[in-house]
């Protein structure tokens, strides 16, 4: 198997002429749709695991029984990992808009969905905005509980 040519950013893959998936594998494992559709499921995990995160902590805090599941110093932790996310956020939208800017790529449409990395920036964008309301409810959970927490053996 050899790679033989690159058409509009898509990669074809030569393959026996007896194999009966050809055109199935040269769609899903050789092609930049292939590449985004794995980097969008690894943006789309991040992202749900800064919603869940945070969603868990608010539903918590409203049924007053945070402090059995955290203390000030877990909410710190939490805060550091929505911090660290939320670098991580502005480096890849930086990353994926300048690559987007550099090979004057077109807003996104439905021909180039799949290939745009305005797409792949507006996913990062996404995370951000989750890892930043992580960082911040956190911030805030901690605050509060600082000012009613009384550990037991002080």
């Amino acid at each position: 198997m050899h790679l033989l040519h690159r058409r509009h950013r898509t990669q074809y893959l030569t393959l026996p002429s007896s194999c009966p998936f050809q055109k199935t594998l040269q769609c899903l494992f050789l092609s930049d749709q292939w590449t985004k559709l794995v980097a969008i499921s690894r943006f789309l995990g991040t992202e749900g695991m800064y919603a869940a995160m945070t969603l868990f902590l608010h539903i918590l805090y409203k049924r007053h029984s945070l402090e059995l599941w955290y203390t000030p110093g877990n909410l710190s932790q939490i805060r550091l990992f929505g911090i660290l996310g939320t670098l991580a956020g502005i480096a890849a939208i930086c990353s994926y808009f300048g690559i987007a800017v550099e090979n004057h790529e077109d807003l996104p449409w439905r021909e180039n969905l799949s290939t745009s990395h305005y797409i792949m920036g507006c996913w990062a964008f996404l995370t951000l905005k989750w890892a930043i309301s992580l960082a911040g409810f956190a911030h805030h959970y901690r605050k509060s509980l600082l000012d009613e927490y009384h550990p037991l053996l002080a």
